[in-house]
């Protein structure tokens, strides 16, 4: 079977659009911040796979299967055919299918009335398909099962169907050579299977490789000392368990449709990008329809290295309001391959309620700092958004526009200077798409603005509209209040280092070294009586508007 192009999920209506519905590729990944639905789409994938049922779903509408040929499902069933056992009944028509694994309920075994399957195919017969050749072709693995794949398990008849992961690599050598292969590149240490201990199979990792196939299959002296030397993998760290039981369960068995919740849990970086390319390698080769739920971005990088069929979809939920975006690989791969891009680690925002991208670090520091301290004082004055840096107010909307591409809310956080001529503003509007007629009245004022400010000696650092007079000053304020209103925050009282003057921090030493004593200023610890805590008005009111911008599911710009 090749589920590719023949599976089509349908999420439910969103506030951006009716539904959406893709046509999924080798692997697609969901991302989202934290309780988002991640988790809850596998399962209900699941339960459609098994049941075909989609009772009480929150988040999937719908999962289309187009059936494949008749020839290519009895196929798919034989290799499930095992033989009866002493007290099974099984009619002249019917055969028994055995199961790997039973989740949701399902039993390890059925008996299958084969002579009604061309039925059930030509009639396209969806619910009896699912229990009967969809959910053997289906497997999750979450938190409760990731590091427990390959503990010890019954042999069993190696001449019947295999009922474990251990009893189905035993009697495939190409399968054992590419988890050796992957394990010795990933820990120095390579996979084997023993046989030794009475009716048990037992995964090991040992130092070297067994020199041929007799030295890790047969009882003769020389395999008991090549088992001996190697550590049984229960007694190896989370993160070896959980790589080498993944990649084991996937490559083990042929199924095409492995459903992963957050496959890089107990891994660190390097690891659950290398976990990344080969399940996505494998999914590949396999023709498979891998679904699989990640909060890293390693891990997704190295799943768009492993193959060139990728998709990613973005789920929120934030005030009972759900959506749901699709980035398809051609263009997460045109974001990879920018430098400004990869910089900034801007895909570690598909994973955050939003973005704030600021001109510099140490802008970044600050507001971050803020944030923080919002966050620990007025929680739902703050946000749980990653806070970025560009290279210059030139580049903030290119970081800015790709991320609302993604349906992140990505605020920019400038200086007034913004405003000043020659700074390239229509352009910065462009890149975050907002819309011409705006940007033809923006711009107008914007001009109008800036030859006030030359005209009248505005300060552009310390001063901003604090220095405007006159009706000036009032339109100057509601134009920064209809840019906020689509996520561009501009300091209304010059730079960053204007804000927190009531504090008087020492100004010295350009914006690095005023941004050491800011940090000193604020203070360290909680206990302290010097410790700064958020105030009405200055920098706080301009960080709780633009967390109000991220959290609020209605804003303007996304």
């Amino acid at each position: 079977m090749k589920p590719i192009s023949q599976m089509e999920l349908r999420f439910g209506a969103t506030r951006d659009s009716e539904a959406l519905s893709i046509v999924p590729t080798g692997i697609t990944l969901f991302v989202g911040p934290n309780n988002s639905g991640k988790s809850l789409i596998l399962k209900e994938i699941e339960r459609f796979c098994n049941t075909y049922q989609s009772t009480n779903n929150k988040i999937l509408q719908n999962l289309d299967f187009n059936v494949p040929p008749y020839e290519t499902v009895k196929e798919d069933i034989e290799r499930k055919k095992t033989p009866p056992n002493e007290n099974e009944q099984v009619g002249a028509n019917s055969i028994i299918v055995q199961r790997l694994n039973a989740y949701q309920g399902q039993k390890p075994r059925e008996v299958l009335p084969i002579d009604q399957l061309e039925t059930w195919v030509n009639q396209r017969l969806l619910p009896n398909l699912t229990r009967f050749y969809f959910s053997f072709l289906t497997v999750r693995l979450d938190g409760e099962t990731r590091t427990t794949l390959l503990r010890p398990n019954n042999r069993g008849d190696l001449l019947a169907t295999p009922t474990n992961i251990l009893a189905a690599l035993w009697t495939d050598p190409e399968a054992r050579a590419k988890i050796r292969d992957l394990t010795s590149e990933a820990f120095g240490t390579y996979f084997t299977i023993d046989a030794l201990n009475a009716n048990q199979l037992r995964a090991r990792m040992s130092k070297r490789p067994p020199a041929d196939e007799a030295e890790e299959q047969s009882l003769d002296q020389r395999a008991r000392d090549f088992h001996r030397d190697a550590t049984e993998i229960i007694y190896a760290s989370d993160g070896v368990k959980a790589f080498t039981g993944m990649l084991a369960t996937v490559l083990g068995q042929d199924y095409k449709i492995p459903l992963i919740d957050e496959p890089e849990a107990f891994l660190h970086p390097p690891l659950a990008r290398r976990l990344g390319k080969e399940l996505a390698a494998v999914s590949g080769s396999r023709d498979a329809c891998s679904f699989i739920a990640t909060h890293s971005a390693d891990f997704l990088m190295g799943c768009v290295q492993g193959s060139d069929r990728v998709n990613i979809v973005r789920l929120t939920h934030k005030g009972d309001v759900s959506t749901a975006r699709l980035l398809s690989h051609d263009r997460l791969n045109e974001i990879i391959k920018s430098p400004l891009m990869r910089s900034s680690g801007v895909l570690s925002a598909l994973f955050h309620e939003g973005a704030v991208v600021c001109e510099a670090d140490a802008d970044r520091a600050l507001y971050q700092e803020i944030n923080d301290r919002l966050a620990q004082f007025e929680t739902s004055n703050s946000s749980e958004a990653l806070f970025l840096n560009a290279i210059g107010k030139q580049s903030v909307a290119k970081i800015a526009g790709p991320l609302r591409e993604m349906g992140i809310p990505a605020a920019i956080a400038v200086d007034f200077d913004i405003f000043k001529k020659g700074v390239e503003f229509k352009q910065m509007l462009r890149e975050i798409s907002i819309s011409s007629a705006l940007i033809n009245t923006w711009c107008q004022f914007r001009a109008e603005l800036a030859q006030y400010c030359e005209d009248h000696g505005v300060d552009w650092k310390k001063g901003g509209i604090r220095d405007f007079e006159g009706e000036m000053k009032p339109a100057a304020e509601q134009f920064l209040r209809n840019l906020a209103d689509y996520g561009i925050f501009v300091v209304p009282i010059g730079e960053v280092e204007a804000w927190l003057g009531y504090l008087n921090i020492p100004p010295e030493g350009g914006k690095r070294n005023w941004l050491l004593n800011a940090f000193n200023t604020l203070g360290h610890s909680t206990d302290s009586e010097t410790y700064v805590r958020p105030e009405e008005g200055d920098i706080w009111d301009f960080v709780r508007d633009i967390s109000a911008w991220v959290n609020n599911p209605e804003r303007h710009g996304v």
